[in-house]
């Protein structure tokens, strides 16, 4: 059977639930990783093809989990038809890339991606499918975390591209003890003015940390006004921090505006606007 086959087969199996009939544990996971390795070799190290929201990319096969067709496809609606030709995006908690990926498309052909991931196991995730997809150009990846002032804070994630890294303290949906990782802090501000690239967009995902990125976008948020776009995770959030938020946002005479939710997830969708 051709390799082109071989993949439709497996992906229609998929597709039907058959990966649901075996049971979580090390057999399914030596299966899945097996896997994995049979489509690296098939691929020939160029990677899965994947659609996202409508638009084929190539991926790593290894985080296949990571990458569905319709991925937060209300969000990616709302961004697809409104980032433009030649957009500067910055991608805050950019994880492996699904939102680096959909941004270079929708800014195609001469946009302009920022991608800040400070998880060192998932960086060389996203730094692949960056290459795989022949966006290097580009992109721009930067290995920190972004928050409100420059400096060094500690990092606490399970696995590398599991989207639930976060800074300062274990993410809540992570179930077992984890060691955190020093990492270093930049600002937006800060990048804005070392780089003298200015965001025409900014996403934020950074599990609990959406304020502080704010925080040190001040700058930013007041002479070029980009928009912004904030996955805001309410159920982790320090009270401290939603005060603190509250407060900034009033003096930017900024009030937050609901765009979506996910379904089954406590996370909401939003973008800021005048009051």
């Amino acid at each position: 059977m051709k390799s082109g086959r071989f993949l439709q087969s497996v992906n229609a199996l998929a597709a039907a639930g058959a990966d649901r009939l075996i049971p979580h544990g090390r057999f399914r996971r030596a299966l899945s990783e097996c896997y994995s390795r049979a489509l690296e070799l098939l691929t020939i190290g160029r990677g899965y093809p994947t659609e996202i929201n409508g638009q084929m990319f190539r991926i790593d096969p290894r985080y296949r989990w990571a990458i569905r067709p319709a991925y937060e496809r209300e969000i990616a609606e709302y961004l697809s038809s409104r980032v433009m030709p030649g957009s500067v995006c910055f991608d805050i908690g950019a994880n492996v890339g699904v939102y680096v990926l959909q941004l270079s498309a929708w800014s195609a052909p001469n946009g302009r991606i920022v991608a800040f991931e400070p998880n060192p196991g998932t960086f060389p995730v996203l730094e692949r499918h960056v290459a795989l997809n022949g966006l290097v150009s580009r992109v721009t990846l930067v290995p920190k975390g972004v928050g409100a002032s420059p400096g060094s804070a500690l990092l606490y994630d399970s696995e590398a591209g599991s989207g639930l890294s976060r800074i300062g303290g274990s993410h809540p949906g992570i179930a077992v003890a984890v060691t955190p990782t020093r990492i270093d802090i930049t600002t937006i501000d800060m990048y804005c003015a070392e780089t003298g690239v200015v965001p025409d967009w900014i996403l934020i995902d950074v599990e609990g940390y959406e304020f502080e990125v704010l925080r040190g976008a001040v700058d930013t948020l007041r002479r070029h006004a980009p928009r912004v776009v904030i996955e805001l995770h309410d159920h982790i959030l320090s009270e401290e921090s939603r005060l603190a938020g509250e407060r900034l946002l009033a003096e930017l005479g900024l009030a937050v505006i609901p765009l979506g939710t996910v379904p089954g997830r406590q996370e909401r969708f939003v973008t800021l606007g005048p009051m």
